[in-house]
């Protein structure tokens, strides 16, 4: 097998898993859209930059390739920026999902709380009553 063959091979395959977790972030981010809470809307802008980046970074040396003869280097720092890019775009959705989680943590214990002053409560009017 040529290297050239094996080295495509792994790209396609790098790219079709990449493309399966960005599809799956914004699964994930359009679903917890409705909350309307800022973790909310940091995993969904941070799931369509890291989406936006990593389909740029792929489809951009092609284009160049096609279009401009410009030199390698160049064609590279800019992809290598837009995978920056799209790596900062999946850090966003990731504090977005540290604020879902916090947020989620502190709903159920403040439902904890709630239940044990109904309790108390309860037990207070059956005493008295």
């Amino acid at each position: 097998m040529p290297t050239s063959t094996f080295f495509s091979g792994i790209q396609i395959v790098w790219t079709a898993c990449n493309l399966l977790l960005l599809t799956v972030m914004v699964a994930i981010a359009i679903i917890q859209f409705r909350r309307r809470a800022t973790g909310s809307l940091l995993m969904l802008g941070g799931a369509v930059l890291s989406a936006i980046m990593a389909i740029a970074a792929r489809v951009y040396p092609i284009v160049i390739q096609r279009t401009l003869p410009s030199g390698v280097d160049r064609v590279i720092l800019i992809q290598q920026t837009l995978l920056l890019g799209a790596f900062f775009g999946q850090m966003v959705f990731l504090i977005g999902v540290l604020l879902q989680a916090l947020r989620s943590k502190a709903e159920g214990d403040r439902v904890v709380q709630l239940e044990a002053i109904l309790r108390d409560r309860d037990e207070h009017e059956s005493a008295n009553g």
